[in-house]
């Protein structure tokens, strides 16, 4: 065999084992990313390579929180391909593409483990900055992020039944974060996000953003209709010690974000409410008393005619330091109960490109 052959076949040999390597370096990174965490503990099970199109998979991530007694992960996603954005290259942009497939993100509370008195403990996630993490595992800008199939649940252990509220069949689609295209507007970028509660309500956003900013803008419309509140009942026992016979739940909302103010609004509307049927409810007499009480007011304070309990949050200020008004809030409640009843709809009434006023 020639010099020159004997070159070719170890340049080969050499290729076919970085390419039989890379993968367990690349999942090695990605445990080590994992495992710096901020109060949390992370790993992945598997990671593929396609060279091909510039992108790798990780199978299996799971991410918990370190140090209580939280019985459940905070993050599991059965797979992530993050790879080059394709389409965005006709732009002369080189940017990534984030796509999780089947992630199920659990916000909780618990009781603090043992020795450490009667304080409770939570998993929210913010301990850590999420957005550093990511793009630790993507040297890219991302341009365009999904979620297929995805869930979040909040579960709270220290009631009994179990608090379990969840939202599912989770839809995410965001593009032209990085303002590939049309980076002249002001809001170029797009989010829309669609899923399904316990209940049966149904969730619908649709946004427009700029997250090139250092303090972001964005326009966002939020629907979120006809959860059927007996299915809550769990909840709402746990929180409020009473729990529903029948009634619908929607909630609307506009929040509108401009050089770091924001303003909009969040209309929550409940439906032909009733709270106890005493020939079936179980429970004391005092707790039947207490049911009826609450039943009572909230049926005062319903607009009669349309059998409709709502009220419309004003929201005002920065995006660090957003103003909930409390007095305008109070106000709504008794204006759509004697005055006149609220659409069920977002009111168009805040808009990105008005002046502000």
């Amino acid at each position: 065999m020639s010099k020159n052959w004997k070159i070719v076949l170890v340049v080969i040999v050499l290729l076919i084992g970085l390419r039989v390597a890379l993968p367990f370096a690349v999942k090695y990174y990605v445990n080590k990313t994992l495992s710096d965490l901020e109060g949390f503990t992370g790993s992945v099970d598997d990671v593929d390579l396609h060279l091909y199109r510039g992108a790798y998979i990780i199978h299996k991530l799971n991410i918990k929180q370190t140090g209580d007694s939280i019985p459940i992960p905070f993050i599991d996603i059965r797979e992530i391909d993050l790879s080059v954005h394709w389409k965005a290259l006709f732009n002369s942009s080189i940017v990534g593409e984030v796509i999780l497939n089947e992630p199920i993100v659990n916000f909780a509370i618990a009781e603090s483990p043992e020795g450490e008195g009667d304080k409770k403990v939570s998993q929210d996630g913010s301990e850590e900055d999420w957005t550093k993490v990511l793009d630790e595992l993507i040297p890219l800008k991302i341009n365009r992020f999904e979620i297929q199939g995805g869930t979040v649940a909040f579960k709270d252990f220290t009631r009994q039944p179990v608090v379990d509220i969840k939202l599912d069949s989770l839809h995410i689609r965001a593009t032209n974060l990085s303002s590939v295209t049309d980076s002249k507007q002001e809001l170029p970028a797009t989010l829309t996000a669609k899923a399904i509660s316990l209940g049966g309500g149904k969730l619908n956003i649709n946004s427009r953003l700029n997250i090139v900013k250092v303090v972001p803008d964005f326009d966002i419309d939020l629907k979120f209709e006809r959860v059927d509140l007996t299915a809550l009942n769990n909840f709402i026992k746990a929180y409020t010690n009473t729990d529903v016979e029948r009634g619908t739940f929607s909630l609307y909302a506009e929040l509108v974000a401009k050089d770091g103010n924001m303003k909009g609004y969040v209309k929550p509307i409940i439906e032909n409410l009733k709270i106890i049927d005493w020939d079936k409810e179980e429970g004391g007499f005092f707790q039947k008393i207490w049911e009826s009480v609450v039943g009572f007011t909230a049926e005062v304070l319903e607009n009669q005619p349309k059998d409709r309990f709502a009220t419309r949050v004003p929201i005002k200020g920065n995006l660090n330091q957003a103003d909930i008004k409390i007095w305008p809030t109070v106000w709504n409640v008794f204006k759509n109960a004697f005055i006149q009843a609220f659409k069920k709809n977002v009111d168009h009434s805040i808009d990105f490109f008005q002046d502000d006023k």
